[in-house]
């Protein structure tokens, strides 16, 4: 069958120049001694057997293959190292989209390695909620969820004897905070990819209506303002390490401003409220942050929209309420901070929109202002310093303004857009060198920043730029690449002018994946290194353990035909990125293809013919042939049948799990004898 990874995430180990980092953090490995008689293995998914293994601390160790749903949130109350099992396994552990999955208590060391944690729900940390030493590494963080409960929507009035009450005010939502993680302690991830998750702060409650009198009227009641959504994977206040992780779709959004109720007669309706803000789409750090060797894309950050005035039952109409900023697409740095060997692609900030103004009789409202959208890459309100990162193609949308309630008003203005890289505040203190600042349609740069030189950007660049940096420049950059190790990115491609223009000074000795620098020249502008160091591409063609001669296997356009022993070798090769795959043959392997980077040998490659097998159960009392087999992962295969081994016919079809495993029942009714094959369409 083919081959699934054997961790949850397929990465490098971290480099020496990752080690050291780690290091200067603080971070490196030095632990307490874990109680010698506390831990166990967890063999079932079991929320009872697993919290008894909690209990106390220790080493836990999951066996179980299905997923441990729990039933309720574990507290870590106890020093813990959670891990599979066996080497090299992993094991998933979920909340059900119901409980957040684990509250680590202040001064309590806890330390994840190679496992899954998805679909948790709180206000904040849908995962985890640190408030001691996390230590995660070689985890996959995924579809968790910090929510911010919604407002309150506000009373209407009553109306007794002809006399209107006021409506009542709608109370403000509730902030949410780390879709994945929040911490308010120390926290470090290591090779760790966090996915979909989501930070979604509350809507402000409705205001209640006015009460209609006869006599009196009453106003409406106010709504209650939107609460701010921060960190769609993590928020931290306190330090944290990001090391060698990929951050895909995660999104932070601000809660929707609630709208005013409308008046009972000629009094005032209530005010609409504000949307709120967001800010980090995937990180939102309010204490010191240290990030390396990581990749950012699609994540998503985006202001509440601000709500339309309520409709007046006469008189004045009011205005619309502004919506909320947007700030930081992929990552919020409002402390202290170190961006180092990483990339930025196709983020996204978006500025909430603003309220429309309400028509009246005598005067009619203004649409509200939209929301600023602010660092489509990195928004900066304290001091961050940016080395050998590339920022390239990040896109934003400003908050549109609120349109006018009638005659004599006005639209809403839209909110500021600017920063597809790096957006800082007045007073921020932002150095950036060796960088690639690429965007498609507003500027690179928002606010104060530093040229510290050997920079590249597609426009004009901050306000004053270095001499050595490259201005109005397009970077050559290839598309954005996965491949099975090293961190995604975008390769400067040939005549890219990034190609050893660093400064040797200012680099680290590796590249985002770990590749020496420099490879060629000099070093590159940028988180990706690029070369002329040539290596070795080999492997082997087996079946079973023989070797398979004659078989053409592709390493990028290079094509190889196996020697006797069923291997293969291409040399040399440049660094870089390569599909390696065998050429359409009669048999099918595992697996199917293989991207590799290529930053030294790699002679180890091996390709595997897939074995189907068909087994069947026969049932004598009900006639049922109960058949099984496959071997190759989520593909179609076809049951045949026939009595005589001569005209075969079709009886199903059936897609395989993704271990290959394919299952069929059939009744061949009253015959002699009835024969089975598997097929793939």
């Amino acid at each position: 069958m083919l081959s699934r990874p054997s961790r949850a995430l397929c990465v490098p180990r971290p480099t020496s120049w990752l080690a050291l980092l780690l290091a200067l953090a603080g971070f490196a490995g030095a632990g307490r001694v874990l109680p010698a008689n506390a831990g166990g293995v967890v063999s079932t998914n079991s929320t009872a057997a697993f919290l008894d293994a909690m209990r106390g601390g220790g080493t836990v160790q999951l066996s179980f293959t299905d997923a441990l749903t729990l039933l309720t949130p574990v507290l870590v109350a106890d020093d813990t190292i959670l891990m599979p099992a066996a080497a090299g396994g992993t094991a998933t552990v979920s909340g059900g989209s119901r409980f957040r999955l684990f509250h680590v208590l202040p001064g309590v060391r806890f330390e994840i390695r190679d496992v899954v944690l998805r679909d948790g729900l709180s206000t904040n940390g849908g995962a985890i909620f640190n408030e001691g030493i996390l230590l995660a590494s070689n985890v996959l963080f995924a579809a968790s969820q910090a929510v911010g409960t919604a407002g309150i929507a506000g009373t209407d009035g009553a109306v007794e004897f002809g006399f209107g009450d006021d409506g009542t005010e709608g109370t403000s939502g509730f902030q949410a905070s780390g879709g994945a993680v929040d911490s308010a302690g120390d926290a470090t991830f290591i090779q760790c990819k966090f996915s979909a998750n989501a930070a979604n702060g509350g809507k402000g409650g409705d205001g209640g209506k006015g009460g209609a009198g006869s006599v009196r009227a009453g106003h409406g009641g106010e709504g209650g303002v939107g609460a701010p959504g921060f960190g769609g994977a993590i928020s931290s206040v306190g330090r944290l390490v990001v090391a060698g992780c990929a951050f895909e779709g995660n999104a932070a959004r601000g809660g929707d401003g609630g709208a005013g109720g409308s008046n009972g007669t000629i009094l005032g309706a209530g005010q609409g409220a504000a949307g709120a803000r967001a800010a980090g789409g995937a990180i939102f750090s309010a204490g010191s942050l240290m990030l390396t060797q990581s990749t950012f894309t699609t994540n998503l950050v985006a202001g509440g929209s601000g709500a339309a005035a309520a409709a007046p039952f006469t008189n004045i109409g009011l205005d619309g309420a502004g919506g909320g900023s947007a700030s930081g697409g992929a990552v919020a740095s409002w402390s202290t901070g170190v961006v180092v060997n990483t990339t930025f692609y196709t983020n996204l900030i978006a500025g909430g929109s603003g309220g429309s103004g309400a028509a009246g009789t005598f005067t009619a409202g203004d649409g509200g202002r939209g929301g600023d959208a602010l660092g489509a890459g990195i928004h900066v309100r304290g001091r961050l310093d940016v080395t050998n990162v590339t920022f390239a193609w990040n896109s934003g949308t400003n908050g549109v303004g609120g349109t006018a309630g009638g005659t004599g008003s006005q639209d809403g203005s839209p909110g500021r857009l600017g920063g597809s890289a790096i957006a800082a505040d007045a007073g921020a203190h932002v150095t950036v060198v060796n960088s690639i600042l690429a965007a498609n349609d507003f500027s690179t740069v928002d606010g104060p920043l530093l040229d510290y030189g050997h920079n590249l950007f597609t426009d004009a660049g901050p306000s004053a730029p270095s001499a050595s940096s490259l201005l109005r420049t397009d970077p050559i950059l290839g598309g954005y690449q996965v491949w099975s190790t090293g961190l995604a990115g975008c390769l400067p491609l040939s005549g890219s002018p990034v190609v050893d223009a660093a400064d040797p000074a200012s680099i680290p000795p590796v590249d985002q994946r770990g590749f020496p620098r420099p490879a060629g020249a000099g070093p590159d502008i940028g988180a990706l290194e690029v070369g002329v160091v040539s290596f070795r591409i080999g492997g082997l063609v087996l079946n079973g353990d023989q070797g398979m001669a004659g078989v053409g296997v592709l390493v990028g356009t290079n094509r190889l035909v196996t020697d006797s022993s069923g291997g293969f070798l291409s040399a040399p090769l440049t660094a870089g990125f390569y599909i390696l795959q065998v050429e359409e043959h009669p048999e099918v392997y595992t697996p199917r293809v293989v991207q590799l980077s290529l930053a030294s040998d790699i002679t180890n490659v091996v390709f595997r013919v897939v074995r189907t097998t068909l087994s069947l159960v026969h049932s004598a009392v009900t006639g049922t042939d109960v058949l099984s087999g496959g071997g190759v992962p989520n593909v179609l295969y076809r049951l045949e049948g026939c009595p005589d081994l001569k005209v075969w016919q079709v009886l199903q079809s059936n897609t395989s799990d993704g271990q290959g495993r394919v299952g069929f029942t059939w009744q061949p009714g009253d015959v002699g004898s009835w024969f089975y094959r598997l097929a793939v369409p």
